[in-house]
């Protein structure tokens, strides 16, 4: 069984700290695309160590037995993309989220998180699913607070609340629900909860707020 969490810390730990380069691509100083996305799929335990390829190998021998294709609208934490892979200006990386992927890329010089859209190379662009992962669809330490979301609401006559693991907000609009609701379906692939058996007989919302309000122990 493979890592998420494992190859996707192969590129946060060298995040900001190396640089882009075709001709030193095989570290610890420096990267490309390819080369980086190799590396972190053996610190995930997905391929064998000592592995090495580019773009093109990725699709034709490396990833095909070990992911499936997916399409971009499915696209969540853990999931790579392989842009123009038959040529020597084709991308790689993984994405974070639906909207976020981490890669190794010469524009920036180093390996950046950035926005999915317009930084992942030229088209096509292929998508892909690792397969036997043991920590698929849960959230990396940055993210744990994810945990606590939930919508709720404490009668038929106040407003939808979303509790983020810290504050708790007012829903003003439907399309605020709808778009907490993708993000955290994006990096969690669940639902966020939504209670509303919160009644005034059963003022479980107010013991969430004396929650919030308590000064923390540590």
């Amino acid at each position: 069984m493979g890592s998420i969490n494992n190859m996707i810390q192969w590129f946060k730990d060298r995040e900001g700290k190396v640089n882009y380069s075709q001709d030193g691509r095989l570290g610890p100083n420096s990267y490309d695309c390819s080369s980086a996305v190799y590396f972190a799929l053996i610190a995930g335990g997905f391929i064998p160590m000592g592995s090495m390829g580019w773009t093109g190998s990725l699709h034709d021998a490396t990833l095909p037995p070990i992911a499936k294709k997916i399409s971009r609208a499915e696209c969540r934490r853990g999931d790579i993309f392989l842009s123009k892979y038959w040529a020597n200006d084709g991308h790689t990386g993984v994405f974070l989220d639906n909207g976020t992927i981490i890669h190794c890329n010469a524009y920036d010089d180093n390996i950046r998180t950035t926005v999915a859209d317009g930084r992942m190379g030229p088209a096509p662009t292929e998508y892909y699913r690792l397969n036997n992962v043991d920590d698929e669809n849960m959230p990396d330490i940055e993210s744990e607070e994810m945990l606590m979301w939930v919508f709720y609401q404490a009668n038929k006559n106040v407003p939808v609340r979303w509790f983020n693991g810290e504050h708790a907000y007012a829903i003003g609009h439907a399309d605020e629900m709808k778009a907490i609701q993708q993000i955290y379906k994006a990096n969690t692939g669940k639902d966020v909860p939504f209670l509303t058996n919160w009644t005034d007989a059963t003022p479980y919302h107010n013991r969430l707020a004396n929650v919030l309000n308590r000064t923390p122990d540590f």
